[in-house]
């Protein structure tokens, strides 16, 4: 609403499907949560995978584990050393893994939060590892109720994203999301 202009398609935000390349594919994608959305190109790869047992479930995804049990949380981004469509390449600053109860659904659809929904750690530099463009962390969860993780980074020291006030570079706030195992 600024200047009377907004990006271009694909200029400042993406939503990243994994799918093949065909209409039922993508659809198929979307409907099942597998996908991750970026503004800037501050990541151009995102993938949260957990592993229980022989099994594992990454974003869209479910997985059974027996309540006391432990999962192997990896998270796999890339951080790509280019430029974007405003000429800087922007670098990761934190990423967050976030997690939350699962539970019934809410009566009222109106609420735009969950209690239980918390940082459960940030990574930061120190607590990845690098190799090329590509950024790995790990963690260990003991599982003890029916819940949900996700997770989000950005290239700025901000604890939680905000709304930007009228002015602000947005080139200089950029965040992305997964979706939920």
């Amino acid at each position: 609403t600024e200047g009377g202009i907004d990006f271009y398609p694909g200029e400042y935000s993406k939503t990243y499907v994994y799918a093949e390349k065909n209409h039922a594919a993508i659809l198929s994608a979307l409907r099942s949560g597998q996908m991750f959305v970026t503004t800037g190109d501050l990541v151009s790869e995102a993938d949260v995978t957990v592993s229980y047992k022989q099994a594992e479930a990454s974003m869209g995804g479910e997985l059974i584990v027996d309540p006391g049990s432990d999962v192997q949380i990896e998270i796999r981004v890339r951080d790509p050393d280019g430029k974007n469509s405003n000429g800087s390449n922007p670098a990761l600053s934190d990423i967050d893994l976030i997690v939350g109860n699962v539970g019934a659904r809410f009566a009222d659809l109106s609420i735009n939060s969950h209690s239980s929904t918390r940082v459960l750690q940030r990574f930061t530099t120190k607590d990845w590892q690098k190799t090329g463009e590509f950024l790995t962390m790990r963690k260990t969860l003991t599982i003890s109720e029916s819940m949900y993780l996700r997770v989000r980074g950005t290239n700025t020291n901000g604890l939680e994203p905000t709304e930007e006030p009228a002015g602000e570079n947005p080139w200089d706030d950029l965040w992305f999301y997964t979706n939920p195992v």
